[in-house]
């Protein structure tokens, strides 16, 4: 707002002549705003040093800050921002998302090119302010580049400036930023939909129409539990997308934001299935997506040492086809072991690890799941029940129980 005001004319120079004066002498002139500074710059041939300097002092000296003209720049601001930034397909990345979002200290992550109503809410008093604390020479730096001889210039920066007050600059913040030591995903509906930049309604409308795909209002329907545990939970809370059912080798997925299909690849990889995808409202996504996990994860029994019967759990060896014929279903589901063994595969397919380790020791029992390359402790059995639960998992893996010496 302020490149704008600095514009507008001033005590000997009327509005627009600035511009007028500099064109006429054969130059060129402009200015920008960056994230911790404002520049503004004339080039003109060698002889017109005077005329700029004598420019630029008569307006940081007595800058027109009136009502009108701060209105009048409140407008074109506001609609430079709209078409540079907000209506441009990605146009608010480059300005707007990657400081917010890569950045915790507020100077560094704040809207520097201006919030619509923080522009709008601008007061002449404000204005007034902001000009005579920062614009004054103990705050500005002066460069002059060309075929100009040095003590020349110093002598007309003392004519044309000396003469100006300096002013009490307020303490310089704190831009340090905390380390970042990890990877850090910003959902670009998500963020639209907390900067109240658009409404998750209107997000998924639009999504809706442009590609052609259904709505669905997820307060109308009930995911299927299996549908869910086909999908690991973290390409779930990774992607924050919701498996609705299973039709076959279909999976019908709900997501908020059609066009991350990666999302959609690494879903598609991990079951082995086709996906067909509706879009849904981010905000009601997130919830049920955390719902969902947590009713999966709890239809899983979760196991206690009094749910290891001792005595009576049978793992015996020999003609593994033959014992298989004499189990019911309700007995192999019922049977401690098994449900222990298959919570632990579960788990771990659904939490995305590459590997399990079951490890035996002298006194204790562990089990442990690799994650992200970093292995994690997710069982302490009693060590008991080592031969049990690795006699189950020969049986899985179609070995000789009976067989402990030799690997397999």
């Amino acid at each position: 707002l302020f490149e704008h005001m600095m514009f507008q004319g001033s005590e000997h120079v009327k509005k627009f002549e600035h511009a007028k004066i500099v064109e006429a002498n054969g130059g060129n002139l402009n200015g920008s705003t960056r994230l911790d500074y404002t520049n503004y710059y004339e080039t003109l041939p060698a002889e017109g040093l005077e005329t700029a300097l004598w420019l630029e002092a008569d307006r940081m000296r007595s800058l027109d800050v009136s009502a009108d003209n701060l209105k009048n720049q409140q407008n074109v601001v506001s609609e430079e921002v709209r078409a540079n930034v907000l209506n441009q397909p990605y146009g608010a990345f480059e300005w707007l998302d990657l400081w917010q979002n890569a950045n915790q200290n507020w100077f560094n992550a704040h809207n520097f090119y201006g919030d619509l109503h923080d522009i709008d809410a601008a007061k002449i008093d404000d204005v007034r302010s902001f000009f005579k604390t920062y614009y004054a020479p103990n705050n500005a730096v002066l460069t002059i580049v060309g075929d100009v001889d040095p003590a020349a210039a110093r002598k007309l920066i003392d004519k044309y400036f000396a003469s100006i007050p300096q002013q009490s600059i307020p303490k310089r913040p704190d831009v340090s930023e905390p380390a970042q030591t990890k990877e850090k995903r910003i959902n670009l509906v998500t963020h639209l939909v907390a900067a109240s930049l658009a409404t998750a309604r209107d997000i998924a409308i639009s999504a809706s129409n442009e590609f052609g795909v259904p709505l669905l209002d997820l307060d109308a329907i009930t995911a299927d539990p299996d549908a869910i545990r086909a999908v690991s939970d973290k390409l779930l809370l990774k992607h924050r997308a919701l498996p609705l059912m299973k039709r076959g080798k279909r999976l019908f997925l709900a997501v908020a934001d059609p066009t991350n299909l990666h999302a959609l690849d690494e879903i598609r990889f991990q079951t082995s299935m086709s996906i067909e995808f509706v879009v849904v409202e981010d905000d009601k996504l997130q919830a049920c997506v955390n719902k969902a996990i947590e009713q999966a994860e709890s239809a899983m029994p979760n196991l206690t040492d009094d749910d290891f019967d001792l005595e009576n759990l049978e793992v015996s060896g020999g003609d593994e086809d033959a014992n298989a014929d004499s189990l019911g279903r309700d007995d192999v589901e019922d049977a401690p072991i098994v449900r222990f063994v298959n919570k632990i595969l579960l788990d771990a397919i659904k939490k995305g690890a590459s590997d399990i380790h079951f490890e035996p020791y002298e006194k204790m029992f562990r089990i442990r799941t690799r994650l992200d390359g970093v292995l994690k402790e997710v069982a302490l059995p009693p060590v008991q029940l080592v031969v049990k639960i690795v006699a189950r998992l020969k049986v899985m893996a179609r070995l000789d129980i009976a067989e402990r010496r030799v690997p397999q």
